[in-house]
């Protein structure tokens, strides 16, 4: 999806969010907002607490996305865990 030029855009970086619940996992894909922007329609605006998240890297083309997902999933994760 082509969004073009989004009024409020704070830079030209993408996220992806993935929240770990007890029996689902949620996804979100966006970008930072000034506060005073005015959203196209399609678009929501979530606003995202301070803490302390796991963040990773990806640079490739969003069709690989699963890639980077499941490396993830499979390695750090679960040495995470046991740590």
């Amino acid at each position: 999806m082509s969004l073009g030029q989004v009024p409020g855009r704070t830079s030209r970086i993408d996220y992806a969010v993935v929240l770990m619940l007890p029996d689902d996992c949620d996804y979100l894909a966006g970008f930072g907002v000034s506060e005073s922007a005015e959203l196209p329609n399609e678009l929501v605006c979530t606003e995202i607490p301070a803490n302390e998240y796991a963040v990773f890297s990806h640079d490739g083309h969003v069709s690989r996305l699963c890639y980077t997902f499941d490396a993830v999933m499979r390695h750090w994760l679960p040495a995470s865990v046991s740590k």
